[in-house]
């Protein structure tokens, strides 16, 4: 078995005096091999804690063959937390961990480490599948992998404007299908004939940008900022030109229009969002007049939407009934994730309201405040920024 480009080992990595240690335990935990197929299996928390065990255990853990191996098994993880960006100080960020059994206060971005001079004044653009796009103040673009402090920034390539391309990039990543990412530019740019929109892709696979031939129109990527990738492709919401669902495929880009439920056709608003978990796609969609949210799953080759869940918004009056007739009269309710579990008992929302990150377990009824924020509910155009992070995931050319 080859493991980590070389030869199948044994290593000696606990304490052979050790008398409360089973033989049998003993004997799993001297193998490299075997103990590498265990902690493959293990959940990203386990491997968050273990990675402090010994540092042969560290090494083995964010060895970069361990973490492509790992990333290729389908589902294994579900996100681990939120990064969210503190209300009115620029580039700085807090890590929200899921997870009770990881301190809230223990980020797993080194910025210092991973961008050098650059860290002071680094954003967030984009997490997708545990890679972050990452915009480095004034013109550089980095992707970034925070489980084994890794980055890479994006060759130079010319761009007409910069300004208005920032919300233009998205990263592509799916490690089940290819260990290399596609970072996606839509730019808008005009000409003799008119506005319109340009795609360019990055691939890590070639190092190289290429340019998109065909024009997109520009009124159709309102909403691209907001995009997720899946299913190989880049999707969003167009709340301007009648609340749409827009995709553009990444191989060969070509835009299609996406049909919504058929309740909600031409009737989204902005408090209305694609989210992606587990494999799926979902459409997040407030019921105004009835206190409900109701999470829509995409059917098998986009044959259509079903109803997922239904939560009753109310239920966040247990947690602070004297401020919920006031957020929920003003709706201030704000859907950060949606996180589809193994079972559906682990499936839960994760909500800010009131000023305060709520997690709530969709089947249990249960809820839990997760963090307090400094302010409450703002405005959508200062809305703080938050992006889900998965723990572990490949990260080629690197």
């Amino acid at each position: 078995m080859m493991v980590g480009g070389g030869r199948a080992s044994k290593k000696q990595i606990i304490d052979t005096e050790d008398k409360g240690l089973p033989s049998s335990a003993y004997e799993v935990l001297s193998y490299d091999d075997l103990l590498i197929e265990i902690l493959l299996r293990l959940p990203a928390i386990s491997l968050h804690l273990f990675k402090s065990v010994s540092k042969r255990w560290l090494s083995l853990i964010t060895d970069p063959n361990f973490t492509l191996r790992r990333s290729q098994i389908t589902n294994i993880d579900p996100p681990s937390g939120l990064f969210l960006q503190r209300p009115y100080v620029p580039y700085d960020y807090e890590f929200v961990p899921f997870d009770i059994r990881i301190p809230s206060n223990r980020s797993p971005i080194n910025t210092t480490l991973a961008f050098g001079p650059d860290a002071g004044n680094f954003e967030i653009l984009q997490s997708c599948n545990g890679l972050l796009l990452c915009y480095i103040v004034p013109d550089k673009f980095y992707v970034y992998n925070p489980f084994i402090n890794l980055s890479k920034m994006l060759p130079q390539h010319r761009f007409t404007n910069l300004i208005g391309l920032i919300g233009g990039m998205k990263l592509a990543f799916d490690p089940i299908k290819s260990p290399h990412y596609t970072v996606v530019c839509a730019e808008d740019i005009h000409d003799d004939r008119g506005y319109f929109i340009q795609i360019q892709t990055y691939s890590s696979e070639t190092g190289n940008w290429s340019v998109c031939g065909d024009r997109f129109p520009l009124q159709c990527f309102t909403g691209f900022h907001h995009g997720i990738y899946w299913n190989n492709a880049i999707h969003w919401l167009d709340f301007v030109n009648g609340g749409l669902h827009f995709k553009l495929d990444i191989e060969h880009p070509l835009l299609t229009r996406v049909q919504t439920p058929g309740t909600l056709d031409r009737k989204l608003h902005y408090v209305h969002k694609l989210l992606e978990s587990r494999g799926r796609l979902l459409l997040v969609y407030p019921v105004l007049d009835s206190r409900q949210l109701k999470v829509y799953e995409m059917r098998n080759e986009y044959s259509g939407w079903l109803v997922k869940y239904i939560v009753n918004l109310d239920d966040m009056g247990k947690l602070f009934p004297k401020t919920w007739l006031i957020s929920a009269k003003r709706f201030c309710i704000i859907v950060r994730s949606v996180v589809v579990g193994e079972r559906e008992e682990d499936s839960y929302v994760v909500m800010e309201v009131s000023g305060k990150l709520i997690q709530y377990h969709i089947v249990l009824k249960t809820l839990r405040m997760i963090y307090g924020l400094a302010s409450t509910c703002p405005p959508v155009s200062e809305a703080k920024k938050f992006g889900s992070f998965q723990f572990i995931a490949s990260f080629a050319g690197v």
